[in-house]
This record gives C-alpha cells, structure tokens and sequence, in this order.
C-alpha cells in the first residue's frame, strides 16, 4: 500500500470537495478538479522507487505481469535523459507496441509517453531545486527536444511554467507568495514536498 503524503493528502480532499461542489454547476471545472486530483495521484504512485514500486505492483487482467513492471519501470528510469518510443519499450519485453501500449495504460493508469513525460517532469523538479542551471541545460538533460518542448510538459503535468515554479521553490530566499495566485500555491506546496522526497 502506498502512503500518501498529508500535504499532497490536503490537496486532493480540497480537489475532490471541489469537484463534488461544481459537479452540477460547472462539469468542465469539475472535471479539471479530478484530472488534477488523478495526476496528483499518479504522481504519488510514481514517485515511488519504480524498483518498489515494480516490486509491489499487482498485475491487473489486460494489464503487465508482475516481471513485466520489474523490468519496464527501472529501464524507463534509464531512458529518461535520451529519446525512447514505444516500439523500444515494447520491444524490451518482447511485446507489440499496441498491445504494450494498451497493458501499460491499464496497469499504471498513463500510456507509455505519458509516464515518460511525468518522469521527466519529475526529473526536471529536481535538477531545478538543486541546481541554478539553465532551462534549456535542463530541458537536454530530462530528455526533452528543448525548452519550449520542457516548459509545454511541464505546465501540462504541473499546472504552471518551469520558470514560475522554479521561481517560487526553495532556491528562492524570500519568494514573494502573496503574488502568486492561490490555486498554484497549493499545486506548488505539494509538488515541492514530492519532489523534496524525491532529492
């Protein structure tokens, strides 16, 4: 079983009353609400040592077996700073890309490319948390083409640019939060905390 961090824990209750509360108003919202809440999620899960979680990983019908994961989630952590497709993956576990696509997506819940991107998202986390690297230095070393490619990821998967979070993490002394819109503050609390558990 997974634990789920209280900061992280916080924002999605506050997603999902949200949710429950647009349901009826504003579906478009609503749903924002739980896409955020289902990436905060998978965040959680993936954040996890993808040896652990290969390890503890069940395997659902349609879905990878359990060897499958073991082997598929470290490799993928191996890919992160260069390119990789579907077909390669697929190709590790001797599966076809449709099918691979199709059992990946049901046992973690993202397609292939989509892990891929969070996992790279992930990894630019913390090289901007602990280094005053370039974006673009970055955005070379997670594997994206450039940085225009990192920061369209980044706000897709985050919700914000690279600039503006990096902006306001902890390499900052003094940020100037009263500026920053309320919503994104909470997305960025417990971005941080993942990403500090993570360093």
């Amino acid at each position: 079983m997974i634990e789920i961090d209280a900061g992280v824990s916080e924002r999605l209750e506050s997603l999902l009353r949200r949710a429950i509360g647009l349901l009826e108003q504003d579906r478009q919202e609503a749903r924002r609400c739980l896409s955020d809440a289902a990436v905060l999620l998978r965040l959680q899960v993936n954040n996890a040592n993808p040896k652990e979680s290969a390890a503890n990983y069940m395997s659902l019908e349609g879905g990878l077996l359990r060897w499958q994961a073991k082997r598929i989630l470290p490799y993928i952590e191996t890919k992160i700073g260069s390119k990789v497709t579907v077909a390669e993956l697929a190709g590790t576990l001797t599966l076809s890309p449709s099918y691979f696509s199709r059992a990946f997506k049901r046992s973690f819940g993202l397609s292939p490319m989509t892990y891929v991107t969070v996992r790279r998202v992930e990894r630019a986390k913390v090289l901007m948390m602990s280094s005053r690297d370039q974006l673009s230095s970055i955005a070379g070393t997670c594997g994206f083409a450039d940085q225009a490619h990192l920061s369209k990821s980044f706000r897709r998967v985050v919700g914000v640019s690279p600039a503006l979070w990096r902006r306001y993490s902890h390499l900052e002394p003094e940020p100037r939060i009263e500026s920053f819109p309320h919503a994104e503050i909470e997305a960025l609390r417990a971005s941080n905390e993942s990403v500090a558990r993570q360093a």
